[in-house]
């Protein structure tokens, strides 16, 4: 599906599109929000928190175009893509916080998981498979590990898509991790 849907195509159902070089406007976005929930709240972000993170993700932005040349193009991002929503066959459901942007953000939930519950071995399994269907696995490396930096901002798009300060306590022990590892690499955050 990642390879073979125009991303035109994609843009005009009204999927939301995110483009690398937009990654910090769209963080900014999303963390003001967050900062803005009232003191107390569970997911609320501090303004130097804010600001580190938007340091790091220019830092992010600037090594994806220096690496975009070689990377596959904007496509289909699931952008919720664990266990829980991938069945035999392969089928995948729950589109609903479906976005455009580069397909390799994609595989930041899946080696999110394969670290945590199998660890570092399985997780580098995932990985080395994936980037097979795109190429050659050692040469994609590198924007794999820059694409997964840019897929923070995107994921947390959906929890301010909800605009419910409530809803977003009762997922904070999922949210808050998120905003904390905004320009880190997959391996620092995914530590068993």
């Amino acid at each position: 599906v990642q390879r073979k849907v125009p991303r035109e195509a994609l843009a005009a159902t009204g999927t939301p599109v995110f483009e690398p070089d937009d990654a910090v406007a769209r963080l900014d976005e999303k963390l003001a929000w967050f900062s803005a929930l009232p003191d107390g709240h569970p997911a609320r972000l501090a303004v130097e928190d804010r600001e580190r993170a938007l340091i790091r993700m220019e830092a992010v932005v600037a090594q994806w175009r220096e690496l975009a040349v070689e990377a596959p193009a904007v496509g289909l991002d699931h952008n919720d893509l664990h266990a829980g929503n991938a069945y035999p066959g392969p089928r995948i459901s729950d589109w609903g916080d479906a976005v455009v942007r580069h397909p390799f953000c994609s595989l930041r939930p899946l080696l999110f998981a394969a670290n945590s519950v199998f660890g570092p071995a399985a997780a580098d399994e995932v990985r080395q498979a994936y980037l097979a269907g795109w190429g050659d696995p050692a040469q994609l490396a590198p924007v794999l590990d820059v694409a997964l930096k840019l897929a923070v901002p995107q994921r947390l798009h959906c929890w301010v898509q909800l605009d419910d300060a409530a809803a977003v306590a009762t997922y904070a022990e999922y949210v808050v991790p998120l905003m904390r590892e905004v320009g880190r690499a997959i391996e620092d955050v995914t530590q068993p």
